[in-house]
């Protein structure tokens, strides 16, 4: 045993040699150089006029640098030896500025140890960090306007309207008034209609003490949705805040039901990657709560993880979603919302339907599940652990690719995505849930090679579900000339024509047929396909054109009718 803890000793030390590097003059320096500035490095939206950092460790005096130019210079040293690892700036600082600051540490004996060169930008007077964001798209009509105010402002004049001539130059008819609060009620938007505003920050003051200032602000815009579009609202578990209006990436709300709760029919919910712990309701709303494409994990110990109780329908759809170690993954009562491409995994239920419930479930996958996969309701083209009726259902194991990991992509030969290295790896087995889905789901956004259909589980339908072998598609071709009914002389040369294409390569050959008989080939597409049927004998003919592609798919055309005669 003593043998054994000294080994892992040794080990311990060799990996945090390696992590750390090895010992030099000039980590040692970084001990007494000033360092931890606050505000941070970088940071913006600064007002209070106070630096502070952590002193190197023998520092007895620090002299602090501060000016609007990266090169700092001797002029620019405001505070020399002084005491404390603080300073504040007495002058202030200007709105809207960069400013650039350096502490160098001074030992007892005179040792200097020169600094990092740290930034910062101060709170702008302008107002700034518009919501809905500039250039927002699909707004909905019953937003409201918030800014983040200027640094010193107490009042705000708003403008408002839909010229943005008007907004822009001050016009009568675009000032909406002057407010404390730095918020604006528009009232009930117009749907599809792109607004302008624009807000003037005012300080405080006068003349005489250098206030009184009022600061133009930018004019930003937004669209409304259309009406029956449906508005996007946007949920991240990371950065997000229910405070903020959902409009946008950087605006997203933190919860899914904050996003439910601020929806209306026909709106959208978009979850972005990360572990939501939080039962999710729908409050019987015909809305898509669907995650993106590096599916969200829901994750709700002890109660359940969605709920549809409230009569929803089919327009209540929830899509993309890993849902594990809940009480109930999914909990259903009189409702028939449509679920598709959920991952249920670890659950004690997966789902569980009462009274009559009625939901579309398809393109799923229950397993780990320890009590129960299904109760009350049908599944189709899913992979369901205890086997359950329906269409294209199946019990073969989905072969996860790491899920004691909580890696729930599906294994592939021909390659799935590994989020941990951020890379695409090819694996030595294929799961039976590849292409296995729905025939007539949607799989145009999952890459190529696929083949040709849905997987199923989160990820499927999206960029990061697992490849497989793409199966070729066969060419489309149609005869162009001639017409369909032509009589024509039997002496005269027939000219045949006809269009030929491949989604996925393309045409090497095309032959014609009359009657079954084959009368020629085009061999060179370049001039489009086409053949001069010469003398051929009186009656009547069924004319056929058979493309080949490039991996040797063959299609015929319609059939057309000829007539040949000798007078």
């Amino acid at each position: 045993m003593k043998n054994e803890r000294m080994t892992a000793m040794v080990v311990v030390v060799a990996v945090l040699g390696v992590l750390m590097g090895p010992w030099t003059a000039t980590s040692a320096a970084a001990d007494f150089k000033a360092s931890e500035p606050r505000p941070a490095d970088g940071a913006s939206g600064v007002k209070m006029p106070l630096l502070q950092w952590t002193p190197g460790g023998t520092a007895a005096w620090h002299n602090l640098y501060l000016g609007t130019n990266a090169h700092l210079t001797e002029a620019d040293l405001v505070a020399p030896r002084q005491p404390f690892s603080m300073y504040f700036h007495m002058p202030g600082f200007e709105p809207g500025v960069t400013y650039y600051w350096r502490v160098d540490e001074v030992e007892a004996g005179g040792t200097v140890y020169t600094g990092d060169l740290w930034s910062f930008t101060t709170l702008s007077g302008a107002a700034s960090n518009p919501s809905p964001p500039n250039g927002a798209e699909s707004v909905a009509p019953d937003t409201k306007l918030t800014w983040t105010p200027g640094a010193d402002a107490i009042a705000h004049e708003v403008y408002f309207g839909t010229n943005e001539a008007a907004v822009a130059s001050g016009a009568d008819d675009a000032f909406m008034g002057t407010t404390i609060a730095h918020t604006y009620d528009p009232g009930i938007l117009n749907w599809g209609t792109t607004y302008y505003w624009r807000v003037d920050e005012k300080e405080g003051g006068g003349p005489r003490t250098g206030g009184g200032a009022t600061y133009t602000g930018p004019v930003w815009h937004f669209t409304t949705a259309e009406e029956g579009q449906g508005v996007v609202y946007r949920v991240r578990a990371r950065g997000g805040s229910d405070d903020n209006d959902g409009m946008s990436v950087e605006t997203a709300f933190a919860t899914i039901q904050k996003g439910i709760d601020a929806a209306l029919d026909g709106d959208t919910i978009l979850v972005y990657p990360g572990v939501y712990r939080e039962p999710v309701d729908f409050l019987g709303k015909a809305i898509t709560v669907r995650s993106v494409e590096r599916a969200a994990v829901l994750r709700v110990r002890d109660d359940f993880a969605v709920s549809f109780y409230m009569g929803e329908g089919r327009g209540s759809v929830l899509e993309n979603f890993i849902i594990r170690d809940s009480f109930i993954g999914i909990f259903i009562v009189q409702s028939a919302p449509t679920i598709r491409n959920v991952t249920l995994v670890g659950n004690k239920y997966g789902v569980e339907a009462y009274a009559q419930a009625e939901p579309d479930i398809s393109n799923c996958i229950f397993w780990y599940n320890t009590a129960d996969d299904l109760f009350g309701s049908p599944a189709r083209y899913s992979c369901i652990e205890r086997g359950a009726p329906g269409a294209g259902n199946f019990s073969d194991d989905p072969l996860f690719a790491d899920p004691n990991a909580g890696d729930y992509h599906l294994r592939s030969e021909r390659g799935r995505y590994w989020p941990e290295h951020d890379v695409w790896v090819l694996d030595k087995v294929s799961s039976p849930c590849l292409d296995a889905g729905d025939p007539n789901a949607d799989y145009s956004h999952e890459l190529t090679p696929n083949g040709g259909r849905i997987n199923l589980g989160a990820y499927g339908g999206t960029a990061y579900a697992s490849f497989s072998e793409a199966i070729n598609q066969p060419p489309e071709i149609v005869i162009t000339a001639p017409a369909d009914g032509t009589s024509a002389m039997r002496a005269e040369t027939v000219a045949v024509e006809a269009e030929a294409k491949d989604i996925d390569g393309y045409v090497v050959k095309v032959e014609f047929f009359a009657n079954g008989e084959k009368i020629g080939q085009d061999t060179d597409g370049c001039d489009g396909w086409a053949m001069e049927w010469k003398y051929g004998p009186v009656g009547e003919f069924e004319l056929i054109a058979r493309a080949t592609d490039n991996e040797g798919a063959v299609a015929d055309s319609a059939a057309i009718g000829i007539w040949l005669h000798t007078r």
